[in-house]
C-alpha cells in the first residue's frame, strides 16, 4: 500500500469511528417515567361506588351538592351492607331534601323493603348494627327504617 492509500484508509476509519460516535451521542435515550412515591392512601369514601343504590334514587331530580356528596357515598356504603345482609331489594323512601338539615347534608335516609317484610328488615339491621358505621337506626311509625351516619 502506498502512502495515499494508507492516508485514505486512515481517514475512512476516522470517519467511520466519528460517525459511530455521533450516532451514539445523538441517539435519543428513552427515559423511564418518573416514579411518584406517596404514603399510605387513606380512603375518604369519595371513591366508593355503590353496588345497589344509584345517585338518582337518593337525590331524585335535585342537583347533587358537591360539598355533601362524600356523605352520600358513606351512607350508600352502609346501605349496601344492609342490602347484602337482607338479601333482597331495599328502596329509598326519603332521600336528599333541602328542607331538613340532616337530609340536606346527605347524612340520613329512610328505607323500606321492596317485598314489604318490614319486620325482617329491622331484625337484619339490628343484627348487623355492630358492623355498621352509623349514628342512628330507628324504626319509624310507618315501619320504614331511618338510617343516619355520623
Amino acid at each position: 500500500m502506498n502512502a495515499i492509500q494508507k492516508s485514505m484508509r486512515k481517514n475512512t476509519l476516522i470517519q467511520i469511528f466519528a460517525g459511530v460516535l455521533l450516532y451514539f451521542l445523538i441517539q435519543k435515550k428513552e427515559k423511564s417515567p418518573p416514579k411518584l412515591t406517596v404514603g399510605d392512601v387513606i380512603p375518604d369514601g369519595k371513591d366508593y361506588v355503590s353496588e345497589y343504590f344509584k345517585d338518582s334514587e337518593y337525590f331524585g331530580q335535585n342537583k347533587i351538592p358537591t360539598d355533601y356528596y362524600g356523605n352520600w357515598l358513606k351512607l350508600a356504603k352502609e346501605l349496601d351492607k344492609i342490602r347484602k345482609a337482607f338479601g333482597t331489594a331495599i328502596l329509598i323512601k326519603k332521600g336528599f331534601n333541602i328542607s331538613e338539615s340532616v337530609y340536606a347534608s346527605c347524612k340520613a335516609v329512610e328505607i323500606y323493603p321492596q317485598n314489604n317484610d318490614y319486620k325482617r328488615l329491622m331484625e337484619v339491621v339490628q343484627f348487623i348494627f355492630i358492623n355498621l358505621n352509623v349514628k342512628t337506626v330507628n324504626e319509624l311509625q310507618n315501619h320504614n327504617i331511618y338510617v343516619e351516619i355520623q
